[in-house]
């Protein structure tokens, strides 16, 4: 004899929405001797608006079954085994365990597994307007297809249990699915492929394809973790991470924790740690794909090259207002990020901390075109570190780079090397290995530099570039303070390249200052003879060891004013220790030769001030009035480009003194 049992259902799913919502859904027990009997009564009898539940008791063989019902709506089918061990249900022939048909659920409960579907077919189909949910006790495993595949229009959601060892994907399909608990783990190919995914719990691991691969995924908690990398963003595809961890990811080439070609990721929360790559360990962002960071962690992931937490290459682009990105490594350059042919990367807010990279850019590196824009936050205690020379513990900026800081810190950055490291704070450096230069700019026109160390020179900056001042560096505003060199430079450090400064501070030494850049010889405290704001080298050397205020303005080139201030102080100071000395004596013939000596370099270079400034001007009116195409037919061009001539010739007539 039939039981009936009459309740209100909760789930009612969307596919149902326009029916009687007053109308109750009944329960039936569905008997019979076997699982194949039970079925074939619930195809000839299943009415509307009810739910029949299956008992399985023992290990099952069933035919491939096709849970559809003409003509009657709201048919939900709860499948489950008695208490004790899980009660298998292979298949007697080839094909699917279930497809599941229009207006049908289907509940998988606790102690049913659905083991081995053959001949590459999928375990389980869910149809277009049908229902698949998934609780704590239930399995689909070792399959030769996919676990689960739902169709477009078709509806999974797990809670719980355990689709694992099949042999393409965990769940597949243009449908979608809501992972709120249970596990996906051991699949051939991927964990989850459908169009539609939502993840608010559960795991997704050991996968050997990507954890995820789907054209919108929404993630709110769980973990993705041990997948043969773990989240894949493809084009016009969209990556919402609000909660969650992403960890532990392993990708052959590049982006361990996430890949995007061509799509969005926003990230408001959430953790990507702990994984691989060979490029872009934490995440990789490619061919104009978006990425905006407002929150969440993304640390201890490692790139085989270049990337540690993070790679945006190809025109791509990343936009940081929150968050933070630490404790990654590179193993040659990049430890917190690099950005590469024409990326962008544009930081207001966050935090790059405590990356490490071996050769270049423990923080941030820069480089192919691409361009840098620091509005906000803090690129701190990076470190560069390799059996070689090292660049740029904070930021290192090359190959055609642009580098714009407005405002944000980069400090207690670090770079060293067995043969020393050069710019502690920043690097900027033109690739002189290719045929034509690849020129950096940098402006700086807030902000700070403070608090890095070089174990060479350029504690704060380090500048290396044969460009003119249309590439080379730029400060308006902001501080370079408190760092330190062993060598040369505690603040800036120009090997070659233009430095052009019109406001700001680079502070010098001052006893007691904690603001001081100094220059640490060896085993001295401070070497005031090293160029402790700046050190330019040349010939000859320029050196400014106390604070360059605003007031210090570098408009035409480093090395005038450089010279012409500093060599003026010098002979200054040789006068008055020439006088203290006193006559007719080898000290007083030795001093009196010092002076002259300075005395003439600044007479030199404060004599070549006014001829470029003469240059300059020469320069803009030839341009404001096309003289370069006018000059046969115009009588002022003429002019103008014979004063320019003339100024020309005499400053090279001065350098050549």
């Amino acid at each position: 004899m039939k039981k009936f049992a009459f309740f209100v259902f909760a789930f009612i799913p969307c596919v149902f929405a326009q029916a009687d919502a007053s109308s109750e859904v009944k329960e039936i027990v569905v008997s019979g001797k076997n699982l194949t009997e039970k079925l074939q009564w619930l195809q000839a009898n299943a009415e509307s608006n009810t739910q029949y539940s299956i008992v399985v008791s023992g290990n099952e063989k069933i035919s491939p079954q096709v849970l559809s019902y003409e003509g009657k709506r709201r048919v939900t089918v709860r499948l489950s085994g008695t208490a004790g061990k899980e009660k298998v249900i292979s298949l007697l022939s080839e094909g699917s365990f279930f497809s599941v048909g229009d207006y049908v659920t289907l509940i998988l409960d606790k102690n049913v597994t659905l083991q081995n579907a053959r001949s590459e077919k999928t375990s389980l189909i869910v149809n277009e307007g049908a229902t698949l949910i998934m609780n704590v006790g239930s399995k689909i495993c070792d399959s030769w297809g996919d676990g689960v595949y739902v169709n477009s229009g078709g509806n999974f959601t797990m809670t719980g249990g355990e689709i694992s060892g099949n042999g393409r994907n965990g769940v597949n399909g243009a449908g979608s699915f809501t992972m709120a608990g249970g596990k996906i783990s051991g699949n051939y190919r991927k964990g989850v492929a459908t169009t539609v995914f939502t993840m608010t719990d559960g795991e997704i691991s050991g996968n050997r394809g990507h954890g995820v691969a789907t054209q919108t995924f929404t993630m709110e908690g769980g973990k993705i973790s041990g997948n043969a990398g773990g989240v894949y963003v493809g084009s016009k595809a969209f990556f919402t991470m609000k909660e969650g961890e992403i960890s532990g990811n392993t990708a052959e080439k590049i982006g361990g924790g996430v890949y995007l070609e061509a799509g969005t990721f926003t990230m408001v929360g959430g953790k990507i740690s702990g994984n691989k790559a060979s490029s872009g360990g934490g995440v990789y962002v490619n061919n104009s794909s978006n990425f905006t960071m407002t929150g969440g962690e993304i640390f201890g992931n490692t790139a085989e090259t270049s990337g540690g937490g993070m790679h945006v290459n190809n025109e791509a682009i990343f936009a940081m207002t929150g968050g933070k990105i630490f404790g990654n490594t590179a193993e040659t350059s990049g430890g917190g990020m690099h950005v590469n042919n024409e990326a962008i990367f544009t930081m207001t807010g966050g935090e790059i901390s405590d990356n490490k990279a071996s050769n270049e850019g423990g923080g941030v590196y820069v480089g192919s075109k691409a361009i840098f824009t620091m509005k906000g936050g803090e690129i701190s205690g990076n470190i560069v570190s390799g059996s070689s020379k090292g660049n740029g513990g904070g930021v290192h900026a090359g190959r055609g780079a642009k580098f714009m800081m407005e405002d944000g810190k980069i400090s207690g950055n670090a770079v060293s090397g067995k043969d020393g490291g050069y710019g502690g704070g920043v690097y900027l450096g033109n690739d002189k290995s290719r045929l034509s230069y690849s020129y950096v700019t940098f402006v700086m026109e807030g902000g700070e530099i403070s608090g890095n160390s070089a174990s060479d020179e350029g504690g704060g900056m380090y500048v290396n570039m044969d460009a003119d001042e249309e590439y080379g560096i730029t400060m308006k505003n902001g501080e370079i303070f408190g760092n330190t060199a062993i060598w040369a430079g505690g603040g800036v450090y120009v090997k070659s390249g233009f430095f052009i400064k019109t406001g700001g501070i680079i502070y010098g030494f001052a006893e007691g200052d904690d603001r001081s850049n100094k220059v640490k010889d060896g085993n001295s405290s401070n070497n005031k003879e090293g160029g402790n704001a700046m050190y330019i080298s040349g010939d000859p050397v320029k050196r400014i060891e106390t604070t360059a205020g605003p007031e210090l303005t570098l408009n035409e080139s480093y090395a005038i004013y450089f010279d012409c201030e500093n060599e003026t102080k010098k002979a200054k100071i040789l006068a008055e220790e020439c006088t203290k000395i006193g006559k007719d004596n080898s000290a007083y013939n030795q001093c009196v030769r010092d002076y002259n000596n300075h005395k003439g370099k600044a007479n030199k270079a404060c004599s070549e001030i006014p001829l470029r400034k003469a240059i300059r001007t020469w320069e803009d009116l030839a341009k404001a009035n096309n003289c370069m195409s006018n000059a046969a037919s115009s009588g002022n061009c003429k002019n103008i480009l014979t004063q320019l001539n003339n100024a020309a010739q005499k400053l090279e007539e001065f350098k050549k003194k």
